[in-house]
């Protein structure tokens, strides 16, 4: 699908400058003309093998480049160890600035279930060829499709819709009949709107997340429905007598400790995965993060027993990943409070503004006062 006539874009290769970078001009009719940013009538949008910190920095600010660096970095390293291409696609403006980044990987089967289009939609959609671009992410939480701040309103959604075209361009060139869009956030889809309203199909997950408007954990407590406040509490004191030690380090000192704990419940959710891929993943995460990603992990007798991770993004942080020993875990509410509370009392305390859950387990969120948040999965033609 294209954006209507009067606001379409052609992209064409103008020329080589590398090896690895391709240029892709995006001609704009009816676009940006000269505006006080000095855009003009042209954007250009470059094909990259790989991204810079500088880059990020530019786009997304300093406080969080870090995070986006380690996880398109691990994004790229999973997906060409699996075969898929993994492309990055930069918008710049007449000038050079850099306006938005999307990262593209080209998969075949079998894919994620979080992208599998016979899995996720309704009807199934079945991939001829079976090969499939996706934008923005591969397959997990969250899309990395960006737009730079400088550009707002209908400014943006060009260069969202620059980028999709790009995304395009390189799914036809691969031999890809779609292209997917997975994980975006409203103001990405908002961005993707006249895409998105002709799309072959959309699925739609949410996300829990908890603005932290309080000055203390107890705070936080008091503010929650009576039921839940009671429930929360007894779930606290339970986990504070059962003689269980949590200690906060940092992820890189125990990934091949808390890998272990991670496959466990990897393998009880059906996903075969070793404590030595775990464990490999942790290492280079916790090599790109350093001090923005750390894992609170549960000892019972000097002994680990689980753990959660979480990563840092500025005034954000993400809790990713639950592991535990199942022999060893009791009535103690381990799952809640490594997951939930520990990391809300540490936020609070760090002065954190919003702490995101991401996707599953809505209603456990929502018992814990999380708001949800609405995420689309589009499947556009290529």
């Amino acid at each position: 699908m294209s954006p209507e006539r009067g606001t379409s874009i052609a992209v064409f290769v103008a020329a080589t400058v590398s090896d690895d970078t391709e240029i892709l001009q995006i001609r704009v009719d009816g676009g940006i003309r000269a505006t006080d940013r000095g855009w003009g009538q042209r954007m250009q949008v470059e094909e990259l093998s790989h991204i810079d910190a500088d880059l990020l920095d530019r786009l997304v600010g300093v406080a969080s480049a870090k995070y986006y660096g380690g996880e398109l970095e691990l994004r790229h390293l999973t997906q060409h160890r699996r075969g898929s291409s993994v492309r990055y696609l930069v918008a710049r403006d007449a000038r050079g600035r850099p306006l938005g980044l999307a990262p593209v990987y080209t998969a075949t089967p079998e894919w994620d279930d979080a992208v599998d289009p016979t899995a996720i939609f309704e009807p199934p959609v079945h991939m001829t060829p079976a090969e499939l671009c996706l934008a923005g992410s591969p397959g997990t939480y969250e899309n990395y499709l960006t737009v730079a701040a400088s550009a707002r309103g209908s400014e943006a959604a060009l260069v969202a819709r620059a980028l999709a075209e790009g995304s395009r361009s390189l799914a036809r060139n691969a031999g890809c009949a779609y292209v997917m869009f997975p994980y975006l956030a409203d103001q990405q889809a908002l961005w993707l709107e006249e895409y998105r309203a002709a799309a072959t199909a959309i699925h739609v997950r949410h996300k829990g997340v908890l603005p932290l408007i309080w000055d203390t954990f107890e705070d936080y407590v008091a503010w929650l429905p009576r039921k839940r406040r009671t429930e929360v509490r007894r779930e606290r004191h339970r986990f504070l007598q059962s003689g269980i030690v949590v200690r906060e380090q940092p992820l890189v000192d125990v990934a091949t400790e808390v890998a272990p704990l991670m496959a466990q419940t990897e393998t009880r959710y059906g996903k075969n995965f070793a404590p030595a891929q775990i464990a490999a993943y942790f290492m280079l995460l916790g090599t790109h993060l350093d001090e923005d990603c750390f894992a609170l992990v549960a000892h019972k007798n000097d002994r680990p027993i689980a753990s959660s991770v979480v990563l840092g993004c500025g005034d954000r942080w993400v809790v990713r990943g639950w592991g535990c020993d199942y022999a060893a875990i009791g009535d103690d509410y381990l799952y809640f409070n490594l997951v939930y509370y520990e990391p809300i009392m540490r936020a609070i305390e760090r002065g954190v503004e919003l702490l995101d859950f991401s996707v599953g387990a809505l209603s456990a969120k929502r018992w814990r006062g999380c708001a949800t948040e609405r995420l689309q999965t589009i499947l556009i033609p290529a």
